[in-house]
């Protein structure tokens, strides 16, 4: 019987490798790639959208097999899949070899990337603090895959740094088959899986959370111009920027220690509009100012939202059905998650940053009504 905290650890090393792996990778190595390739600039970061797209597509009927077979198996062939995706990225010679390993990427990551990891963590009992833990570690995913990416790539070259990558998701598989727990035991199975339904609760939980998560999403990835167009010089919104990491860890730890003394609906709306709220402030007048409250209430919010969401999924479907039910959420919020840079891209070339915070403002608020009126439902899964 694996322990609590070595499971954790466990999980915690493959998450970061794996997102460092695929998600943050372009960040990083994606210019090289668009040089030594002769694509166009930026078209690297294409490949994060047909990751996730594929991910969330696949999710609900990832969720079933990990109701039915338990976490191991699935993200033992997960992590596999992920090592020979970067293997085929890091030998690509061309566009249609990339984008193949982006493919191959997108099917691995719901196998072993974040729900299958909270799967693993509710049968081991006390999800709700071993959740907050693990999101804490991978909440640092960036801080530590950056500064990596950027010395191998000066080491090895990108596609030396890539293959470093797919060696440690190899390392992922075998910690996975020594660690994680295997079968379904404690988790619904066969039709019972497939019995899960839609009602009316669940579809306000799944608006709420998908919602929350493109707000989340669209801003994050612009926050650098969003910063800037305060009046921040660039140096001054970069740096005011990479404080929005600690802002959510600080969210996260918060959560680990006074969590359990709200709801999680409670804890999930007031996120979801502090976060909302946090976006109004670059709409006022008064100039740099504003930058303060926008970035520390924007990111409490949104650091809070992503460490809640599969607590509110188990809170409604409880231990036994929250594999399946976790992959239909996962299905929307993934998709919303893979759309949200090119949606705000659009608004930030069309209108500029104010068009990009009134549409996440309107988006927001419609996120914690969505959020607060599931709560007053309070149905759990017949």
């Amino acid at each position: 019987m694996t322990s609590g905290r070595l499971l954790l650890a466990v999980l915690g090393y493959g998450q970061v490798v794996g997102w460092g792996g695929t998600y943050f990778m372009p960040s990083i190595l994606g210019a090289a790639q668009e040089r030594d390739l002769g694509l166009p600039a930026g078209s690297a970061f294409a490949g994060i959208t047909v990751m996730l797209a594929i991910s969330g597509v696949l999710s609900p009927r990832v969720g079933v097999l990990l109701g039915r077979v338990g976490p191991r198996g699935p993200m033992v062939v997960g992590a596999l899949l992920m090592a020979l995706g970067l293997a085929i990225v890091a030998a690509a010679t061309g566009a249609v070899m990339l984008f193949a390993g982006w493919v191959v990427l997108g099917v691995s990551a719901p196998l072993c990337l974040s729900e299958p990891a909270n799967v693993a963590l509710v049968r081991a009992g006390d999800a709700r603090r071993r959740i907050t833990i693990l999101l804490l570690m991978t909440g640092m995913t960036s801080t530590a895959a950056w500064p990596a990416l950027a010395a191998l790539d000066g080491l090895v070259g990108w596609r030396g740094a890539v293959w470093v990558m797919a060696g440690l998701n190899l390392v992922s598989a075998g910690l996975y088959l020594r660690f994680v727990p295997g079968g379904g035991a404690g988790l619904a199975s066969g039709a019972a899986v497939a019995a899960v339904g839609w009602n009316p609760g669940l579809r306000l939980v799944a608006v709420g959370l998908a919602l929350g998560a493109l707000v989340s999403n669209a801003v994050q990835i612009h926050l650098i111009a969003l910063l800037g167009a305060q009046g921040l010089g660039a140096a001054a919104a970069v740096a005011m920027a990479s404080l929005f990491g600690p802002v959510q860890i600080a969210a996260r730890i918060a959560d680990l220690m006074y969590g359990r003394r709200f709801g999680v609906f409670t804890v999930a709306t007031f996120a979801a509009a502090i976060m909302t709220a946090g976006l109004v402030f670059p709409l006022l007048p008064g100039g740099a100012w504003t930058a303060w409250p926008f970035l520390v209430l924007f990111a409490l919010g949104a650091g809070t939202l992503t460490v809640i969401r599969p607590q509110v999924i188990l809170e409604l479907a409880g231990t036994a059905r929250f594999a399946a039910l976790q992959g239909r959420i996962a299905r929307w919020v993934t998709l919303a998650t893979a759309v949200a840079p090119s949606v705000a891209a659009g608004l930030l070339s069309a209108g500029g940053p104010a068009a990009v915070l009134l549409v996440c403002v309107a988006v927001g608020i419609g996120a914690a009504w969505a959020l607060r009126a599931a709560r007053a439902r309070r149905e759990r899964v017949a």
